[in-house]
């Protein structure tokens, strides 16, 4: 297994534990940064399959999310849909959450949608299940989707 893989599998061990104390919450905090020093597009993947809606510490969810995004737009989301359906179906939250954020940059939600036109039938449906959930939170999120769904 490769230096990724373990430390994703120690970092998967470590969440799964839902009694996390601060030094566990700082041990947690040092492996994601030494998975983002390896700067190795597979993390994102692999990092996404953590995601998990009923995990109680926030934070942490969140400072995943500040790793993949660390990436050039184009690889971060060609890899945030390749994970797709399954991803919208094991942690919804934290799929619309990422996807938000997605919409809400600019140059990122352009690479989103030219990626998303060479993406499987599959991952086309999820998006536009996901877009229009997000949609149907509020008139400013359905402005942002439109941009997404126009060419689904």
């Amino acid at each position: 297994m490769n230096d990724l893989k373990l430390k994703v599998t120690r970092l998967q061990k470590l969440i799964e534990d839902s009694t996390v104390e601060d030094s566990k919450v700082l041990e947690i905090e040092a492996l994601l940064n030494e998975i983002a020093d390896l700067e190795d597009e597979e993390c994102i993947q692999l990092l996404i399959q953590l995601f998990n809606d009923d995990y109680p510490f926030d934070d942490i969810m969140f400072s995943i999310i500040h790793v993949v995004e660390k990436f050039e737009d184009n690889v971060y989301v060609e890899k945030v849909l390749s994970t797709l359906p399954t991803f919208a179906f094991k942690s919804p939250r934290w799929c619309a959450i990422i996807h938000m954020r997605i919409l809400n940059s600019p140059s990122t939600k352009v690479h989103y949608r030219r990626v998303l036109g060479k993406a499987s039938d599959n991952q086309k449906l999820s998006v536009q299940k996901l877009m229009q959930a997000i949609a149907n939170r509020n008139e400013k999120l359905a402005r942002k989707t439109r941009y997404v769904l126009e060419i689904l």
